[in-house]
């Protein structure tokens, strides 16, 4: 399988340490492309743009985002856990692309 050129494209991405983070990162330096490993609080509200003001102009913007599994069942999950996954899996979304 021939791979994705991606020589001088700058790629940024989430949560490279957890997760899907290593493959990802490994496929994308595969392809050629200059990768920004991100390993900070993605449910800070800030730091989106703290982070896009500190690794300037990117191509890519990857977002790896995980929690670890949780083990209640589906009628007995209670608002703060649902809350928790949300504000790791999904506020983060518009918060990265307002801050691209």
């Amino acid at each position: 399988m021939q791979s994705m050129d991606l020589s001088g494209k700058r790629v940024l991405l989430t949560q490279a340490s957890d997760f899907m983070g290593p493959a990802l990162a490994e496929v994308f330096r595969e392809c050629g492309a200059e990768l920004i490993s991100a390993d900070g609080p993605v449910a800070d509200p800030d730091y989106p743009q703290r982070l896009m003001a500190e690794s300037g102009a990117i191509d890519v913007l990857l977002l790896n985002l995980g929690i670890p599994a949780p083990t209640t069942a589906a009628p007995e999950v209670m608002d703060d856990e649902w809350r928790h996954a949300f504000s790791a899996m999904v506020d983060p979304l518009p918060r990265f692309a307002r801050a691209v």
